[in-house]
């Protein structure tokens, strides 16, 4: 049975794409088509890319110290990695892809509200 998945316009509905896709199991009954799992990757690799430029920016005009610096840096680095990565062919790869790009999305997430928190409190 596929699961429709609808155009990621805000977070709300990326986390409930990441949620979905993290009760996916890649040789389980819950595994929906290859081509809505296809979809959910390309979707949450716009998102993930959409969320890397925004950490990106917000690093270059914020001063956050070592050791939140390094692990802000790790991942972009991995984001760097990962998001170019094309969608694997076999369902299984590619159930476990999109899970891992939702898991990227929440790790950019976090560095995100750190830097601006970091941010938040220089200005006050």
């Amino acid at each position: 049975m596929a699961v429709l998945i609808r155009p990621a316009a805000d977070g709300d509905e990326v986390l409930s794409l990441i949620t979905v896709a993290a009760a996916w199991t890649p040789r389980g009954s819950e595994v929906p088509d290859g081509e809505t799992v296809r979809e959910a990757i390309g979707r949450l690799t716009v998102h993930g890319r959409d969320r890397s430029a925004c950490l990106r920016a917000l690093l270059g005009r914020c001063s956050i110290q070592e050791p939140e610096l390094a692990r802000v840096r790790a991942t972009l680095r991995e984001a760097d990695r990962r998001l170019p990565l094309p969608p694997p062919l076999a369902l299984p790869q590619a159930v476990v892809r999109a899970q891992g790009l939702g898991r990227l999305i929440e790790a950019l997430d976090r560095a995100l509200c750190l830097l601006r928190d970091e941010e938040a409190e220089v200005f006050t």
